[in-house]
């Protein structure tokens, strides 16, 4: 199976995005892997993928590796590209929470939190109740979910995932 993964990846159209400034980045800019991945907050591969990139954190040298994490919820409440809504608000929640916490210095702990608790995560209620537990209060949380920057943050990261012509996630560009 990897073998045909890595054999379809070599054959794909390239993609060209334009440039942007990630709005964060684990890692260097210029690290030699560069990972940008877009992610649905209660997709179960990207429960997985989030915590296999927490591990390679953890394990390879400083400097090796950069992750962007972008937003692509599959939820039509916040993504105009899917027409599934979610009745619990947990999908939109969790990528607006997580484009809240981008300049919080929690953010890659309390996201790789919130992924391990993917399951659990009932209402956008316990979504902010896992996401306040850094230096962002909830109050600050609810007033950011609310804003239209927030939102135009969200179809930015799902415009762009777009170019690969997503249909679920993850997506991890390289």
């Amino acid at each position: 199976a990897l073998a045909a993964a890595l054999a379809a990846y070599r054959l794909a159209p390239k993609v060209e995005l334009p440039p942007e400034t990630p709005r964060r980045l684990y890692g260097p800019a210029d690290a030699p892997l560069k990972l940008v991945e877009w992610t649905d907050g209660r997709c179960p591969h990207c429960a997985t993928l989030v915590g296999r990139i927490a591990e390679l954190k953890r394990v390879l040298p400083a400097g090796l590796l950069s992750v962007e994490a972008r937003q692509y919820p599959l939820s039509s409440e916040c993504n105009s590209t899917m027409q599934r809504p979610d009745p619990t608000g947990v999908v939109c929640a969790m990528a607006k929470v997580q484009v809240c916490l981008e300049k919080s210095p929690e953010f890659w702990t309390l996201r790789e939190q919130l992924f391990s608790y993917q399951r659990q995560l009932r209402s956008p209620d316990h979504v902010l109740t896992v996401a306040s537990n850094g230096s962002v209060d909830r109050a600050t949380l609810e007033a950011c979910m609310q804003s239209p920057e927030t939102q135009a943050k969200i179809e930015s990261d799902v415009k762009t995932a777009m170019a690969y012509k997503l249909t679920g996630t993850p997506l991890v560009s390289l």
